[in-house]
């Protein structure tokens, strides 16, 4: 089936076990003369190199010429921002990078709160008393049993889940610690400081959730996503005033760092060339992907008829398909939908008698 695909995208991941091993895996993503999208892992093997980006770009060719993809690989996809050597298209890992916006953002804000959490969950862990205890008090406050999690900086939004579980247990965690370990308790400033968090980081765990789907194809909503993710952290820290309160000073900073850190990894990308035709193709966008930038959805337009009529002989044009929406719950396409909708209001017939 590999043998037969036109066009073929690799994903590239490396990870290391509890035994500290590294390994490195690639798989392979078509989509088949049925059009259905495919996933097949090529390779997954032990990497005792570094993990630089020269060890990585020759090991991605080897296992290219293996299965001979050198001339149908379109892209390649790695959480490396620098594998240039490789002498293919090459895109990060949107999740990846999205992933280090928010852990960074968090590291310069709200560091203090997220350790003491992360003290308090530990505490928890090592004590199968003060989690019996944990349990006791779920039940006589009648919450629900929730168990704690833990931050790990290897799982994607891991934070935000820490956080978001201890908020649910507030105040069973509360009670059992005032019984058994008083001197780490949470300030009034530490819960709220948790509180607010937890309402910009859920957009980011909605969004990294959306984008991790192995049966879907992504790259085409990554742009959209983006700016989404930038008006809802916007809106949040400045329509809080508004509602006769104030962010802390660690979260508005989170705010602002999240920002400033989306507008650097992500603002150039509509300049990429693979992203701008998967915006255009992608029958659920075409040129709304494309926002007010009518310019470069036309210049695009123009490059993409070229393609095809340079490998194609001309055919008969039969009827448009039409236009599907994305149909997501996650507050991110609001205001995209809204957008839509907006331009596409049909017009009301009118007649002259």
């Amino acid at each position: 089936m590999l043998e037969e695909a036109y066009a073929v995208c690799l994903t590239c991941d490396g990870w290391t076990n509890i035994n500290t091993t590294s390994f490195y895996a690639i798989t392979a993503h078509f989509i088949d003369y049925t059009t259905k999208l495919n996933s097949i892992l090529l390779e997954c093997s032990e990497f005792p190199q570094k993990h630089t980006a020269e060890n990585i770009s020759s090991w991605i060719l080897g296992v290219t010429k293996k299965f001979k993809l050198d001339f149908k690989t379109v892209a390649v996809v790695t959480d490396k921002a620098a594998i240039k050597t490789l002498g293919l298209p090459h895109l990060s890992c949107f999740a990846h990078s999205l992933n280090l916006v928010v852990q960074r953002s968090i590291n310069e804000s709200i560091k203090s709160a997220v350790d003491k959490v992360k003290y308090i969950v530990q505490f928890f862990k090592q004590s199968s008393h003060a989690m019996a205890k944990l349990r006791e008090m779920q039940a006589n406050l009648s919450t629900k049993p929730l168990k704690l999690k833990q931050d790990v900086p290897t799982r994607w939004n891991s934070t935000y889940e820490m956080l978001d579980r201890i908020m649910k247990n507030r105040e069973p965690v509360i009670s059992v610690l005032a019984l058994l370990n008083p001197k780490i308790l949470l300030g009034d400033s530490d819960w709220k400081v948790i509180e607010e968090s937890i309402s910009i980081l859920k957009f980011f765990f909605e969004v990294t959730e959306e984008v991790s789907s192995e049966q879907k194809i992504s790259l085409s909503k990554t742009c959209i996503l983006a700016q989404g993710l930038a008006r809802s952290v916007r809106r949040t820290i400045e329509n809080v005033p508004t509602r006769g309160n104030n962010l802390s000073e660690e979260v508005l900073r989170l705010g602002k760092n999240l920002l400033e850190a989306l507008s650097n990894r992500f603002g150039d990308r509509l300049n990429v060339e693979l992203i701008n035709q998967a915006i255009f193709l992608d029958p659920r966008f075409k040129k709304h992907g494309f926002g007010e930038n009518t310019s470069r959805f036309f210049e695009v337009k123009n490059k993409i008829i070229e393609k095809i009529q340079s490998s194609i002989p001309a055919t008969t044009v039969g009827p448009v398909a039409p236009e599907v929406r994305p149909v997501s719950a996650s507050s991110i396409w609001e205001d995209f939908d809204a957008a839509v909708n907006c331009t596409d209001q049909p017009l009301q017939p009118t007649s002259k008698s």
